[in-house]
């Protein structure tokens, strides 16, 4: 959004930044071309030169019926954005500066009922005051009253929204499904197989099949949760020696020891499997995330640090060492029935 906010700037460009849970998209609109483009550059340059402003839907039509006179938000839409702090009320820095994203171009924030200006006469005619800013779930739960703690709203229209009134007690999310991937290993290995249930992992396009849907089958009255949870481990397992066989079908060269990384490899049960279906040794280090370790490697390399790989050899650091323990003849059967359960997901 461009600044500009005591009339003396020119509209140029406005930024809609999406932050989810595995990425961060940066959309640049410039006004004076109409073109709409796909990186940061030429917001973090409009935002040097104080021409640029963020908000959300709410942020943008306050700043249009006042003609640009206005720039603030609420606190309702701001906590939808997920760069506003709640426990602080306010936008969060570090996380804005670990996503190079300048404070200079958030919106004050004000409270949800509160008086925002009036829109420009030349719209409506006459001037209209704007008395609150308000997004549509917390609107939703101030419409039904829900005034007190432990009142309770359940929206269903385009989703299902609950609401819950905490009174002054701010609470975190917190995924209490399972405590380590430790968990889940033991879990899964507290029964003898996973009753005939099945998961199916999505697979996006490796399955050339864009209608393929991630699914369980297989419930029975009988199925517990470590059922479910040995049979997504399972999946994880079987895809691993889908992929592999693919690897030594197409690679024709010798394949040595398998080394594992990822969150994902700290669970037992899933490297035992694996090893044992691919009838392969597995190596995983004591740091499973590789990637940030690889970049440390490459930028000593290149500053000097080290002066070969061969130095780097000698600082790997291998944890645990899973063998094949059992015959892949063993697997077989919940392997083929895995594999049916895959092909029912196709085309769904």
């Amino acid at each position: 959004m461009p600044r500009g906010l005591s009339g003396s700037g020119s509209a140029q460009y406005v930024v809609g930044v999406d932050v989810g849970s595995t990425a961060v998209k940066c959309h640049v609109y410039d006004l004076a071309a109409a073109v709409r483009g796909s990186g940061c550059r030429k917001a973090n340059e409009a935002a040097k030169e104080n021409n640029c402003c963020f908000g959300t839907v709410d942020t943008w039509l306050l700043y249009r019926l006042t003609k640009g006179s206005v720039f603030a938000t609420d606190y309702s839409n701001a906590s939808s954005t997920g760069v506003f702090e709640p426990f602080t009320k306010c936008w969060n820095p570090t996380l804005c500066n670990l996503l190079s994203i300048p404070m200079s171009i958030y919106p004050p924030v004000k409270d949800t009922s509160f008086n925002f200006g009036s829109s420009d006469s030349e719209i409506f005619g006459v001037p209209i005051p704007i008395m609150a800013l308000v997004a549509d779930q917390q609107s939703a739960m101030f419409g039904e009253c829900c005034f007190h703690p432990g009142d309770v709203k359940l929206t269903m229209g385009t989703g299902g929204f609950w609401n819950v009134n905490t009174g002054g007690n701010l609470f975190a999310s917190h995924k209490d499904l399972f405590t380590n991937v430790d968990e889940t290993a033991k879990m899964a290995r507290s029964i003898v197989d996973s009753q005939g249930v099945c998961f199916v992992p999505g697979f996006q396009i490796s399955a050339n099949d864009p209608y393929l849907c991630a699914s369980f089958m297989g419930l029975k009255p009988t199925t517990t949760r470590n059922h479910l949870v040995r049979a997504i481990l399972e999946s994880v397992a079987f895809r691993n020696k889908q992929l592999f066989d693919i690897i030594v079908k197409k690679v024709h060269i010798p394949l040595h020891t398998v080394r594992a990384d990822g969150g994902v490899s700290n669970n037992d049960f899933v490297m035992q499997m694996t090893s044992d279906l691919i009838n392969k040794k597995i190596e995983k280090p004591s740091n499973t995330d590789m990637s940030s370790l690889g970049a440390a490697f490459l930028a000593g390399l290149a500053s000097g640090l080290w002066t070969d790989k061969e130095q780097l050899k000698k600082l790997r650091q291998v944890e645990t060492v899973f063998e094949p323990q059992k015959d892949m003849e063993e697997y077989k059967a919940a392997m083929d029935t895995w594999m049916q359960a895959v092909k029912c997901s196709l085309h769904w």
